[in-house]
C-alpha cells in the first residue's frame, strides 16, 4: 500500500494528503479503508515526499506595546467595525467600546461617519454612564486624557 501511495504522490505532486486519499479511493483497486491522513503524511514524509510548512511569525509592528489588563475596567478598547450600507443606502459606521478583560460590550452605536464630532458624544455618554456605576479615578483619567485628545482633533 505504501508503494501505491508513493506512486500516486509522484503523479499528483501538488495535491494535499486528503485529496490524494480521495483520488486513491477512486482507483480500480477500490480500497475503502485507507489509513488516516496523518499516517499517510508520515509515511510520505519518511520518503521525503512531503514538505514541511514554514512557521509564520505573527505580523506585529515592532513598536506596538501589547495591551494588558489584569481586571475588568482596567482598559477599554474602542474602534469602528467597518462599514455597511443601511436601508436608506447611506453607510453606517458602528462604533464599539468594550472592556478588554471581560469582553463586555459597553456601547455600540451606528454613526454616519467616523468624525470626532460624532464620536465624542458617544464616548462622553459611555463615560458618564460608567461614572454612575463606579466612581473611580479611571473616569477622571478618561475625561482628562481621551476627551482632551478628541478636542485636539476637532
Amino acid at each position: 500500500m505504501t508503494e501505491l501511495l508513493v506512486a500516486e504522490r509522484v503523479a499528483h505532486a501538488f495535491c494535499g494528503i486528503r485529496k490524494l486519499l480521495t483520488v486513491l479511493k477512486t482507483t480500480p483497486l477500490r480500497v475503502r479503508d485507507w489509513t488516516a491522513p496523518s499516517t499517510v503524511a508520515r509515511r510520505l514524509a519518511r520518503r521525503g515526499l512531503v514538505q514541511r510548512r514554514r512557521v509564520r511569525r505573527p505580523t506585529t509592528h515592532p513598536g506596538v506595546i501589547p495591551a494588558v489588563a489584569d481586571a475588568p475596567n482596567d482598559l477599554w478598547t474602542a474602534d469602528f467595525k467597518g462599514q455597511f450600507p443601511a436601508g436608506d443606502h447611506v453607510y453606517c459606521y458602528p462604533l464599539t467600546v468594550a472592556d478588554l478583560t471581560s469582553r463586555f460590550l459597553l456601547t455600540c452605536h451606528g454613526l454616519r461617519s467616523t468624525t470626532c464630532e460624532l464620536a465624542k458624544p458617544i464616548f462622553e455618554r459611555t463615560f458618564r454612564s460608567m461614572e454612575e456605576i463606579d466612581d473611580g479615578l479611571w473616569a477622571i483619567y478618561f475625561h482628562t486624557v481621551l476627551l482632551a485628545t478628541l478636542d485636539e482633533r476637532d
